[in-house]
């Protein structure tokens, strides 16, 4: 039973919600700066994953038996991993993750380059 879930918000992040959403980094870029504009406060990508993690961990406390929950949360995470990364990147293998963006992956994120397809 374990990694079932894991397996299934893969599935979805590159399949059908990617099919809905378009390119995750495009999408959650997006929405960090609408969040960002609305609330008067810089919002980075990894950040709007985090919080939609959330939005469905609140949500689990009125549903806690709704598995949709948790495969949404594992996605979410995941999405969120794989964007501090490209936000963050370490300087090497040892070193662990800056707390300063990496410029030429914020610049790619702003629109002023397209991510990978």
């Amino acid at each position: 039973m374990l990694g079932k879930i894991s397996e299934e918000a893969v599935k979805l992040i590159t399949g059908d919600r990617h099919d809905q959403h378009g390119h995750f980094v495009e999408s959650f870029q997006t929405i960090a700066n609408l969040w960002s504009s609305y609330l008067g406060v810089v919002i980075r990508p990894n950040q709007v994953a985090l919080m939609m993690a959330l939005l469905k961990i609140a949500r689990s406390r009125a549903n806690p038996s709704k598995r949709d929950n948790f495969v949404d949360m594992v996605g979410y995470v995941e999405l969120g991993s794989a964007l501090a990364s490209m936000v963050f990147p370490p300087k090497s293998p040892e070193e662990p993750v800056s707390g300063e963006p990496d410029p030429a992956v914020m610049a790619a994120m702003a629109g002023n380059d397209r991510p990978p397809q």
